[in-house]
């Protein structure tokens, strides 16, 4: 088992692509909001 931990300044698209894939493959992901604001923690809650 892996665990990636992924930094998300301003997520986007991107980030929920990635993260799938990471799933898919079997990993364990921590993703750190480093200080996006208030939008971003909403986008983050959706992945």
């Amino acid at each position: 088992m892996s665990v990636v931990i992924i930094p998300a300044y301003k997520p986007d698209e991107t980030l929920i692509t990635i993260t799938g894939q990471l799933w898919a493959y079997g990993c364990q992901m921590v993703v750190v909001d480093d200080g996006s604001g208030k939008g971003a923690s909403k986008r983050l809650w959706l992945i």
